[in-house]
């Protein structure tokens, strides 16, 4: 997915910002989407609709408390959230 900074060439000091919690979550939705739909085909009794939300809501919480000075990639982060939240939906 491109980044504003890749659309942009000229403006080199947007790399030096940390990511806001918007942009964290709208890059990682597809993350969101895999994780449901995983979860979705080994709990059928749950419907995907259900894990959707649950998943967005889950990278909604991971994004709004990212702190990236710990090392950890947002993905990792995001994922062990997204699951946690789905895991509480079901």
């Amino acid at each position: 997915m491109l980044s504003i900074s890749a659309v942009f060439a000229d403006s080199s000091s947007d790399d030096d910002r940390p990511a806001t919690p918007d942009q964290l979550a709208r890059e990682n939705m597809p993350l969101a989407t895999f994780l449901a739909v995983e979860k979705a085909r080994s709990a059928t009794h749950v419907d995907l609709d259900d894990l959707l939300s649950a998943a967005r809501l889950g990278l909604a919480r991971a994004a709004m408390s990212y702190d990236a000075s710990r090392g950890i990639p947002f993905g990792a982060f995001a994922s062990s959230q997204i699951n946690w939240a789905m895991l509480s939906e079901m």
